[in-house]
């Protein structure tokens, strides 16, 4: 991974596997020209991977597209259906980072590559990251992040669209995308 930014980040090397009871991710579309659609996804997984610098850090995440839920089951169908997300040929979601820049205190740049029905895009999130803390109920830290962004529809072939009205579409073009991650740190330095 390429930065122009080598300071010594707050967090211990290793592996942080993702909290999952305590992260989400979440994404908004226009609907109608009139107001938005709000959505998350059920089921994901992720891993931070955490060396001495910006450089050595490397963000994973997996997303099951069939997880999604918009509070309507019959749009969350045809979100499955091969119009959208096409999810019983490809059933995942991928984003692997491929830089990451600071850019003010606790705030970062992170460049990564997203996967959506095998097209592989560049996308840029804007990150925050929330500290450290002890849970009460053990002596293990957690280590809290948002990230936000948006995406083209399509720039990934989901293009599905209705016109409503003379100048308006039934959905609109932008996603934009909500991450909170919580990430509990390696054991024992693993």
């Amino acid at each position: 991974m390429k930065t122009s930014t080598t300071s010594i980040l707050p967090l211990r090397a290793g592996t942080y596997t993702l909290d999952q009871r305590h992260s989400g991710v979440y994404f908004r579309v226009r609907h109608l020209g009139l107001s938005f659609v709000r959505g998350r996804f059920e089921r994901f997984d992720a891993s931070l991977l955490v060396g001495g610098s910006l450089r050595d850090i490397a963000v994973r995440a997996t997303i099951d597209l069939a997880s999604i839920a918009t509070n309507e089951p019959a749009r969350d169908a045809h979100l499955h259906a091969s119009e959208s997300f096409h999810a019983h040929t490809h059933p995942a979601m991928t984003f692997n980072s491929t830089s990451i820049h600071r850019i003010g205190a606790l705030r970062y740049l992170m460049d990564g590559l997203l996967t959506v029905r095998g097209v592989t895009k560049a996308v840029r999130l804007q990150t925050s990251f929330h500290g450290m803390e002890a849970h009460p109920g053990d002596d293990r830290v957690r280590v809290g992040f948002t990230a936000i962004g948006a995406i083209r529809r399509s720039d990934y072939g989901i293009d599905f669209n209705a016109p409503v009205g003379t100048s308006t579409l039934m959905i609109g073009e932008t996603v934009r995308v909500a991450i909170d991650a919580r990430f509990l740190p390696p054991r024992n330095g693993n």
